[in-house]
């Protein structure tokens, strides 16, 4: 664990980042396809996701593609503020996409 003040690996980004575009990447495919493959999770098999379903699922993942990146900004200030609105728009993405889609 690093202690304060000290700086973050360049490794560590590059994993960050990496972490951050296959997140955004899988979104970016789920919109533009209209189509999210099922999935295993361990409350068991996840079906395919179609139409509507898919982009928010898309959009959903898009946003959480932002969440590791809060680690490369350059003030704790900056990623409290970010990190909260990122959250937020999760939750009201979230809660659109159960209530607000047939």
């Amino acid at each position: 664990m690093n202690k304060k003040g000290t700086p973050i690996s360049l490794a560590s980004k590059l994993i960050t980042l990496l972490i951050s575009i296959s997140l955004a990447l899988l979104g970016i495919l789920a919109i533009v396809n209209n189509y999210a493959p099922g999935r295993w999770t361990r409350f068991g098999y996840a079906v395919p996701l179609f139409g509507d379903r898919a982009n928010l699922f898309g959009v959903v993942l898009l946003l959480l593609s932002g969440i590791p990146l809060l680690l490369l900004l350059k003030s704790a200030h900056q990623a409290i503020l970010l990190g909260t609105l990122l959250g937020l728009a999760l939750l009201i993405t979230i809660f659109l996409g159960v209530y607000g889609l047939s």
